[in-house]
């Protein structure tokens, strides 16, 4: 229940039947707070009726409007200007406000007035971006239908649902690297070695990949893996700056590209906010930055030694594959009669060699561009600057607070920086989708 002003003083505006009414509804509900003022504060108890309009506008996914349909006025208070402030947010004039996409949605329901004869009851008309607003609310069903109430908050359903599925996504990928590889084999062998029912492993293959990839459709788990990171990430964030006595609140910091193309995870952060301002305040560098460093540093190592371990791999398989070619290179010098007129070997034993040196060469050359497609799709050294650039924003913010202490202005920077990087992240994982071309 989000109040205008405090419940004793928003009590005075009703007498009776309405007020115990009123007190029931008060005592019913989870929370009962009075909402933070989003303008700048001005006397007058229509200033704050107008606040409440505007909290409510900006935390529900859907406004249900019981309104007249008469139009909103100047620094008005009531439906009316409620509704502009969820279609258009039609308030306090900042630039920022500019750079909020717009995909709220409304549903009118035409109650006039008494005695007010101005529309007809029972009207009911959709306002906003509807066809947003639908793909809002499925992809919000499909996230609360997945946790299926198997964690305690959001943020561990989202961090746990987003670590499933990118362990399916690189399952995916190892199985369409290896199945490709299979294929190029198996065609070596019908081809080169004449083991012509190789032709049918080619096939079941070729059914592999195709199962594999239909499978990756079927689960959308490279998109899920991204989206429910960044829904995790969203909440951390907003966890961070409520320790940290903040009242300031992620949905409305979120870069543009995330507002624009993940409208979804705006609205359930915005959802996900609701509730009075923090009383308390927690140490920033305790709660956050030392926090962080310390994450930041310890994957930066992890994904260093992934990144090694990844590049000893491909480089392995390179060197075979060079000292596959060798060895046929020799071959051909010394007993294939590369610059002799005639090789040294019988024609029927000279072929049977080359046959399976084609086989030996032309699988490890797949084998190393399927294994290093398998990990450039990781984007791991992308990753690695990634948690550099963090451990060393963390860090200098730590000495910053050293030497010059807390303050809010900083708070807002880290918030900023923290969900500009994980927008980074997403636009470069975004591009590593598993599909059938692997």
């Amino acid at each position: 229940a989000v109040l205008p002003m405090s419940l004793e003083e928003y009590e005075k505006d009703f007498t009776g039947a309405a007020l115990e009414k009123l007190r029931t509804l008060c005592s019913k509900a989870q929370d009962v707070f009075v909402c933070p003022e989003t303008e700048p504060h001005r006397d007058g108890a229509d200033h704050l009726y107008r606040q409440a309009g505007i909290y409510v506008a900006g935390h529900c996914h859907l406004l249900l409007a019981l309104w007249d349909g008469k139009r909103a006025v100047r620094d008005g208070c009531g439906t009316a200007d409620t509704v502009e402030f969820r279609l258009r947010r039609s308030y306090a004039d900042r630039p920022e406000n500019s750079l909020q996409p717009g995909y709220g949605a409304a549903l009118h329901i035409v109650t006039p007035r008494e005695c007010s004869g101005f529309l007809h009851a029972g009207d009911t008309n959709r306002l906003g971006d509807w066809e947003r607003f639908e793909e809002i609310l499925a992809k919000t069903e499909q996230f609360n239908a997945e946790t299926n109430g198997q964690w305690k908050d959001c943020y561990e359903a989202a961090d746990a649902l987003s670590v499933q599925n990118g362990q399916s996504y690189r399952r995916i990928l190892g199985g369409l690297s290896a199945a490709a590889t299979a294929i190029t084999v198996a065609f070596l062998l019908y081809d080169e070695a004449t083991l012509y029912w190789m032709i049918l492993v080619c096939g079941l293959m070729l059914l592999a990949l195709y199962g594999i990839n239909r499978a990756a459709k079927r689960l959308d788990c490279h998109r899920k893996y991204l989206e429910y990171r960044l829904l995790a990430e969203g909440i951390r964030v907003q966890r961070f700056l409520r320790k940290a006595g903040s009242s300031v609140e992620t949905a409305e910091l979120l870069p543009w590209p995330w507002q624009l193309n993940l409208p979804w995870i705006k609205s359930a952060l915005a959802v996900l906010s609701i509730g009075p301002a923090p009383r308390d305040k927690e140490s920033i560098e305790r709660e956050w930055i030392t926090d962080q460093e310390n994450y930041h540093r310890d994957t930066l190592r992890k994904m260093e030694g992934k990144a090694k371990r990844s590049s000893h791999t491909v480089r392995i398989c390179l060197c075979i594959t060079i000292a596959a070619y060798l060895a046929a290179l020799i071959f051909e010098i010394f007993w294939g009669g590369l610059f002799e007129t005639a090789p040294k070997l019988p024609f029927e034993q000279l072929e049977v060699f080359r046959t399976w040196l084609k086989i030996l060469l032309g699988s490890l050359s797949a084998a190393t561009l399927f294994i290093g497609n398998y990990y450039g799709k990781l984007s791991l050294d992308e990753g690695i600057e990634d948690h550099e650039r963090m451990f060393a924003m963390y860090r200098m913010t730590r000495q910053y607070i050293e030497r010059s202490g807390e303050a809010e202005e900083l708070l807002i920077k880290l918030a900023r920086e923290e969900l500009s990087e994980n927008c980074n992240w997403y636009a470069y994982q975004s591009m590593n989708a598993p599909d059938i071309s692997l």
